[in-house]
């Protein structure tokens, strides 16, 4: 699938630091591995534009992606030919942000996200070696654990609010699932796409083709938070 140029520099305008905003987007653009060079050049694009405040977002976002999509090569090889270039554009237009790359880097170092050559090259342009998570900090004498006690009715409150964030995460997925099935016909039968004559009605699918990937991932986004939850439901119980 062709990724819209328009509609993601749009997205990437509307970036926030908030991690659903991230996760949202890394998810959406997932589904444009196939197109991931471009992608990684808007991306940049979009970061050299932005004002300096959001510009951080910028490279969390580009964390999420490389995390997500570690298993595949496309990201990862099309990230690393703009990184460079975003990182110098970074230092120089948040020098007091400069500690947040370096700890992003160590983790790529950590997870070897890239190759030790690339890193380093990275490691250079902020001058110096990232500390990685595992020595930022002095290790801390170890004291002995006490015993806490429970809060029966603070368990019964997590209790029902994490009942009541599945309950509203199916209902979502309920409200998904009928906007898909209201989709044209044309996005889900390669057939039915070959009949298509004319330039509005394609740009017009491509729109609803965008829309259907944004829909998807907020619903992946929220699957993953509700394994989170059941999970967290589990222990609460248990």
């Amino acid at each position: 699938m062709q990724v819209d140029e328009a509609a993601a520099r749009t997205k990437l305008r509307g970036l926030s630091g908030s991690q659903q905003s991230i996760e949202t987007l890394s998810l959406y653009f997932g589904f444009y591995k196939s197109n991931a060079p471009q992608v990684a050049q808007i991306w940049l694009e979009e970061l050299q534009g932005a004002s300096a405040k959001k510009k951080l977002f910028f490279l969390w976002l580009a964390n999420d992606v490389l995390q997500q999509q570690r298993k595949s090569p496309e990201y990862g090889q099309a990230f690393q030919a703009v990184l460079s270039r975003a990182i110098e554009h970074f230092i120089q237009a948040c020098p007091d942000k400069k500690d947040k790359a370096h700890r992003m880097i160590g983790v790529w170092i950590e997870r070897s996200l890239f190759a030790p050559a690339f890193t380093s090259k990275l490691q250079k342009l902020l001058g110096g070696r990232p500390t990685s998570r595992a020595t930022a900090a002095a290790p801390a004498k170890k004291l002995k654990k006490q015993p806490t006690p429970v809060d029966d009715a603070a368990l019964v409150d997590e209790f029902m609010k994490t009942a009541s964030a599945i309950d509203e995460s199916q209902r979502q997925d309920a409200q998904v699932a009928g906007q898909v099935a209201a989709l044209p016909t044309e996005l889900f039968d390669v057939d039915e796409m070959f009949k298509i004559t004319d330039i509005a009605t394609g740009a017009k699918l491509q729109l609803q083709a965008d829309s259907a990937c944004t829909l998807l991932a907020q619903r992946q986004g929220r699957l993953v938070a509700e394994a989170d939850d059941r999970q967290n439901l589990i222990r609460v119980v248990s």
